[in-house]
């Protein structure tokens, strides 16, 4: 199914799916939207989004269990 951006006013789910090729220990995600896109909802795990000249931006580090 091809991407697209959302509509004015519309949501849309960015999902983000990671498999390790070799063991890691430890690892990152950042995630930054444009300015005319805003992340919504607490659930995802991630920081809590932040401002940026360039919109938003939110991230995650990981440790290997």
């Amino acid at each position: 199914m091809p991407a697209h951006l959302p509509a004015v006013g519309e949501q849309a789910t960015l999902t983000v799916d990671v498999q390790a090729q070799a063991d890691v220990q430890h690892a990152g995600l950042s995630v930054q939207l444009p300015p005319a896109l805003r992340m919504i909802g607490g659930e995802s795990g991630l920081a809590a989004p932040t401002a940026h000249p360039f919109g938003q931006r939110t991230s995650k580090k990981t440790a290997a269990p």
